[in-house]
């Protein structure tokens, strides 16, 4: 039950819309899915998780911290963050 093989299944079959969207005031990436046509029972069972159903067939992701159904909380790193995060993988050369 893998959400994100569910999304590219249906993303190679042009089976969802991602457009952008806001939620009280703030940037959201919202997903509507057409058709669930191609996808077997661990999908569709993977999506109903997030609350995706054959009759509500959206969701969003998030930067606010909700409890509400179909928005999925997403917090990125910052770009300091990521720096610090690659700088761990440098090996130093020696002189």
């Amino acid at each position: 039950m893998q959400i994100g093989l569910a999304l590219l299944k249906l993303q190679h079959m042009d089976h969802f819309t991602i457009t952008p969207d806001k939620i009280n005031g703030k940037f959201a990436i919202h997903f509507r899915i057409r058709s669930f046509s191609g996808l077997d029972e661990n999908d569709i069972a993977g999506l109903r998780k997030i609350g995706v159903t054959q009759r509500n067939k959206e969701f969003w992701l998030t930067e606010n911290v909700s409890r509400r159904p179909n928005e999925i909380d997403v917090q990125t790193r910052t770009v300091l963050g990521m720096l610090n995060y690659f700088a761990k993988g440098v090996d130093v050369p020696e002189v």
